[in-house]
C-alpha cells in the first residue's frame, strides 16, 4: 500500500492520508446434504436412455464420480471381479480406483454386454475405433479397435467426431434434471436439488447397496 500510495500522492500533489482499509471476509456456509430418502427419490425419478442414464446417475452417487468421469469410463477400467472402477486422470491427472456398489453390479454387466455386442457389429461394418488418450494411437495403432479402450456409455449413433461412439453429457444431464424436477414435485426441498445435484458430489449420502449391506 506504501508505493501505490506514494505513486498517488506524486500523481494528484495531495496528502491522502493513510489507508485502513477493511477486506470483506467471504461467510461460511454450510452445504445442504440430502437425506437417504431424498437421494434415493432423485435417483428413482431419473429416466431417458434406455435406462442407461439412471445407471450413470447411480455411479455418479455410489462411487463419487463427476460426470465426465462417468462419460468417459472404458470397458478395462470397469473391474467386476474386483468390485472396483479404476477412474483416470483425476485430480493432479491421478488415476483412483474406487469401490462399485453391489446393487448396480447387475445393470452394469447388461451394460457391459451390450457394449460387447455393438463392438462387435460395429468391427464388421468397419466403424469400431474410438479415441486413445495422449500418443497411445501411435504406439498401439489397433488398440483404437479392441474392446478394452471402447467407452462403456456410447452413443447409439455413429458420428463424424474422433470418437465415434462417444456418449455426450447433455443428453444424461436432461435424464437427472427431469429426475430432479419430478423429486421437487414429490416433496424435495428446491435448495437441497439445487446444491447437491452435481457431479461433484464425493460422497454418496446412502449407500446404494441397501439396507443389508456389510461395508461398500
Amino acid at each position: 500500500m506504501g508505493n501505490h500510495g506514494a505513486t498517488r500522492q506524486q500523481v494528484l500533489q495531495i496528502d491522502l492520508g493513510r489507508f485502513d482499509a477493511v477486506r470483506a471476509r467471504r461467510p461460511k456456509r454450510l452445504p445442504v446434504v440430502l437425506a437417504p430418502d431424498e437421494v434415493a427419490a432423485v435417483l428413482a425419478h431419473v429416466d431417458g436412455g434406455e435406462d442407461v442414464f439412471r445407471l450413470m446417475a447411480w455411479l455418479l452417487y455410489g462411487c463419487g464420480l463427476r460426470l465426465m468421469e462417468c462419460c468417459h469410463l472404458r470397458v478395462k477400467d470397469i473391474e467386476l471381479s474386483h468390485g472396483q472402477i479404476v477412474v483416470r486422470g483425476r485430480k493432479g491427472n491421478k488415476d483412483q480406483v474406487v469401490m462399485l456398489p453391489r446393487s448396480v453390479r447387475a445393470d452394469l454387466e447388461r451394460q457391459l454386454e451390450w457394449r460387447r455386442r455393438l463392438h462387435e457389429r460395429d468391427l464388421a461394418r468397419g466403424v469400431a475405433r474410438v479415441e486413445l488418450p495422449d500418443a497411445l494411437e501411435r504406439k498401439y495403432p489397433r488398440a483404437a479397435q479392441e474392446l478394452g479402450w471402447q467407452f462403456v456409455f456410447a452413443s447409439r449413433q455413429l458420428s463424424r467426431c474422433p470418437r465415434p461412439r462417444h456418449l455426450r453429457p447433455l443428453p444424461r444431464t436432461r435424464g437427472v434434471a427431469a429426475g430432479r424436477a419430478r423429486a421437487g414435485a414429490a416433496g424435495l426441498g428446491q435448495q437441497a436439488l439445487d446444491h447437491r445435484q452435481g457431479p461433484r458430489a464425493r460422497r454418496p449420502a446412502v449407500c446404494l447397496s441397501g439396507p443389508a449391506c456389510t461395508g461398500c
